[in-house]
């Protein structure tokens, strides 16, 4: 999503316009690779650091563009929401100490960030999603406000034919729909990228889609999504989701989600890649200013075929090719997408490790992938993506738990490539140990959320729970400490966030979200029995078009003159106080203390979201 000099494409002429700048950028990447004019090195690395930023409680803030005003740093642009920042790191050479140069170097920037960010009360924070993001965090106000993303946003939105669908399945269900692309926003990663040589492009590529199940296992760190838990790497589904033009009825027609793995092993030049997509899906947006990369051609210039980029950056594949040009001479690269961002910087560049040793002992057998079924490396994905480290995994025929497949057969093959490319010998233990140990305790950034998050949820609304997540794993990530060492969190530690912010806590925190609602033309007979099964002591009422009627307490019923009154429309209703998940709970305690009977149903966007009673309190 990094240009931004687009426009909207408003009629036929101007898609028709672009469409020939896009196939022109296509015949010339095709002569670039038969003239032998893209670099054929690939010892180089780069990485993209996505983050959000959140306040002292642990919630988003949406703040970027006050500090990217204030920052004054090339590093740090913008992302889709106003409370999520992208770091670009520079490239390296592929050699020696450069993990540990990268670390230091993402350190600084981080460090320079939240300097500046903590001058508007505000933290940078590493995750793949943000535990504390509700619903109300994805309205369109939220959305940085570039072209772009509105463009892209409201183009995918038409083509769709209708709202955007989250489902979700997992210990918990989720069902939302939003009428933009910013469940996307709930999304951050720490993308990797290696510079390839285009003469072994298809065997990489090849050879990054199959390792990515298995590298996926060991570093997911997105378990919680609107306080529920679902998948160990939500980002996966969340993604796909999120920009699914899809819309049609009959299970017999096929077609290809814009963010999508792979159907088959790749066989061809690197820019059948380009020509697939551009065959598949329709334009979002055009250019602004496009160069002639034919007339630059021949002019000597190494064109940045940017026409046919931009259409790519609005296709996701999870291993992506990606084309630059650096001092006249063009390159390319795989990016890997899949890696989320935290829970450490040491955790991430770890990953990278991991993953540029994997690409770098890449078996040197003519088409290696051939006789394995394609099948079996997209079910590896999406089987990490679901359970994690507790995975089972398939490598050419056999079975393995991700843990034993890692420490046995992948770790000792990262080490190999590593040290084929001169990384010192101190850097690869160090950081494909975090790997080693990470897979052999289970405890991913994905374990230890849902292990804490779990034990939080026994003692409060998820919430809340979600609040103390993120501000205890936010100390830990500050000390730069490998998930794999994370201390669970301390009862010690709740009372210090008690003492240190309930005065902040509001009804969102505290409420019932389980919400148990009876129709208005249910007998009171009934009605008792129910309150009695579940143990009820207050149920919310609706009317049969759904409408919200109010609250009926169990001493009501219980009080009920059932000689004259025959179903719950009969009854008066108790009065309830209508507020929003903003409400403060020392407001909600003075009420109560003055009448202990007083109920407050909390409403969103006109429909009842929770319930607080004094059992809340």
């Amino acid at each position: 999503m990094g240009d931004f000099r687009i426009k909207a494409i408003n009629n036929s002429q101007e898609r028709n316009a672009f469409y020939r700048q896009v196939l022109k950028d296509l015949e010339v990447f095709d002569y670039l690779l038969a003239n032998d004019l893209i670099d054929k090195g690939d010892c180089t690395i780069g990485a993209e650091q996505e983050l959000t930023i959140i306040d002292q409680f642990g919630l988003p803030k949406s703040v970027s563009l006050e500090f990217l005003e204030k920052i004054n740093d090339a590093h740090y642009t913008n992302e889709l929401a106003k409370f999520d920042l992208e770091i670009n790191l520079d490239p390296i050479t592929l050699q020696k100490d450069c993990f540990s140069a990268y670390e230091k170097s993402l350190l600084g920037l981080l460090g320079k960030g939240n300097l500046l960010a903590s001058e508007l009360d505000a933290s940078l924070y590493l995750t793949g999603i943000l535990p504390t993001i509700v619903r109300e965090n994805l309205e369109f106000e939220f959305m940085t406000p570039i072209e772009r993303y509105k463009v892209l946003s409201n183009e995918l939105l038409s083509i769709r034919g209708n709202m955007f669908e989250i489902f979700l399945q997992g210990v918990d269900d989720l069902h939302l729909k939003l009428g933009s692309i910013l469940f996307e926003a709930c999304n951050t990663s720490f993308q990797s990228h290696l510079q390839i040589n285009p003469d072994r492009f298809k065997e990489q590529f090849n050879w990054a889609q199959m390792i990515s199940g298995p590298v996926l296992a060991v570093c997911t760190n997105s378990p919680i999504l609107f306080g529920k838990e679902l998948w160990s790497e939500n980002r996966i589904a969340l993604f796909k989701q999120s920009l699914d033009t899809r819309n049609f009825d009959s299970h017999y027609r096929q077609k290809e989600p814009r963010v999508y793995f792979g159907k088959h092993w790749f066989d061809g030049s690197p820019s059948d890649l380009w020509k697939n997509d551009v065959a598949r899906f329709p334009l979002i947006f055009r250019g602004e200013g496009e160069e002639d990369s034919d007339l630059q051609l021949r002019q000597g210039i190494t064109p940045l075929l940017r026409a046919v980029r931009l259409h790519n950056g609005t296709t996701y594949t999870w291993n992506r090719l990606c084309y630059g040009v650096h001092d006249n001479k063009a390159h390319i690269r795989i990016e890997c997408r899949y890696m989320p961002a935290g829970p450490t910087p040491v955790d991430e560049i770890a990953n990278m490790a991991f993953w540029v040793g994997l690409m770098k002992a890449m078996p040197e057998e003519p088409e290696f992938w051939k006789g394995l079924d394609f099948r079996v490396c997209v079910d590896n994905f999406y089987r990490a993506a679901r359970t994690g480290i507790h995975s089972v995994l398939h490598w050419y025929r056999k079975r393995y738990t991700a843990s034993r497949l890692i420490n046995k057969i992948l770790i000792p093959l990262a080490e190999k490539g590593l040290s084929g490319c001169n990384i010192d010998a101190s850097d690869i233990q160090y950081y494909l140990n975090i790997i080693r140990e990470r897979a052999e305790t289970a405890n991913t950034g994905s374990e230890w959320q849902i292990r804490n998050f779990r034990m939080l949820t026994g003692k409060f609304k998820s919430a809340l729970a979600s609040k103390i997540l993120v501000k205890e794993s936010l100390e830990l990530q500050k000390q730069n400490i490998p998930v794999a060492k994370w201390p669970d969190i301390s009862t010690e530690n709740l009372m210090m966030y008690f003492s240190n912010y309930f005065d902040a806590l509001t009804v969102a925190d505290i409420m019932s979200t389980e919400l148990y609602t009876l129709k208005d033309d249910i007998t009171i007979e009934m009605a008792a029995k129910v309150m009695e099964f579940r143990k009820f002591h207050h149920v919310i009422i609706e009317n049969q078009d759904y409408t919200f009627m109010g609250v009926l307490s169990k001493e009501t019923v219980d009080n009920a003159d059932k000689t004259c009154c025959n179903v719950i429309k009969d009854l008066p209703l108790d009065p309830v106080q209508v507020v929003n998940t903003e409400f403060s709970v020392k407001e909600v305690q003075s009420i109560v203390a003055q009448n202990p009977a007083q109920v407050f149903v909390v409403m969103e966007r006109g429909k009842v979201v929770g319930i607080v009673t004094e059992h809340d309190l």
